[in-house]
């Protein structure tokens, strides 16, 4: 969190060391990297890891977020896509794939996805978070405050995510009830930072 983004850079990178062939450090590292703005050095941690093994979901999910911070849409549904074909009712990756149709044009799409959280969510847990990115990407923020309101309400570990996924970026330095929701779980307002933004154009009315 704010002000402590050298200690957590230093704690993963001491468990990749201690554990240098590990893939999940790996991608804790990757994942860290990206958090702190540092896209070019997430890329590079993420292939390493996906070195160990070609099909590992979660890999692949993150270079599909590092992709999309990097502005390259195609490479990020690449990886998106393939990462849910290793992974098919995984709701992070299918949230992801809404957020990444939604900020480039495919609002449609975006729509489709929600409703697969939905239905999904009657057969299994699914985090209101992943709603949530899918509602910001869309620009829909009162549906993405619902979310993670709804996210707070039933204490969601994806919610440690919040303070630092560039896709709710926007909305931590603009929306006072996400402030407000931040407030309450002991974290103070971040400095503004890149984000992922919704085509405007693309939104639906």
């Amino acid at each position: 969190c704010q002000g402590r983004v050298e200690e957590a850079v230093a704690q993963v990178e001491t468990s990749l060391a201690h554990d240098p062939l590990s893939q999940w450090a790996g991608f804790q590292r990757a994942w860290t990297l990206l958090a702190v703005g540092d896209a070019r050095g997430a890329l590079e941690q993420a292939w390493r890891a996906l070195v160990l093994d070609s099909n590992f979901a979660l890999g692949h999910f993150l270079l599909g977020l590092i992709y999309q911070r990097m502005e390259m849409v195609d490479e990020a549904l690449t990886e998106l896509d393939y990462a849910r074909s290793s992974s098919p009712s995984s709701p992070i990756i299918l949230a992801a794939l809404g957020h990444v149709h939604a900020t480039s044009g495919a609002p449609e799409q975006a729509q489709a996805a929600l409703e697969e959280l939905t239905a999904l969510s009657q057969r299994r847990y699914v985090s209101p978070y992943c709603l949530a990115v899918v509602h910001a990407g869309l620009d829909d923020r009162d549906s993405c405050v619902a979310e993670l309101e709804r996210a707070l309400n039933g204490r969601d570990i994806h919610l440690q995510w919040m303070y630092v996924d560039p896709r709710l970026s926007s909305l931590r330095c603009s929306d006072d009830r996400i402030i407000s929701l931040l407030n309450r779980m002991g974290l103070q307002r971040p400095a503004p930072a890149a984000s992922i933004t919704p085509n405007k154009s693309a939104a639906p009315s």
